[in-house]
């Protein structure tokens, strides 16, 4: 079994950088912060639903 998501809670200096790499090296990367503009740069317009 292979996992290839990763979500990353926390999109400010450490977050973001993380998020977009772990998307560079091929993995389905998530993000979630309270900014919701910084969640949409990470994971694009998806539906949320909460």
């Amino acid at each position: 079994m292979q996992l290839n998501k990763v979500l990353v809670i926390g999109l400010r200096q450490l977050g973001l950088p993380v998020a977009k790499y772990v998307k560079e090296k091929g993995f389905e990367a998530y993000g979630f912060d309270a900014n919701i503009k910084a969640t949409f740069i990470v994971s694009g317009p998806k539906r949320w639903q909460g």
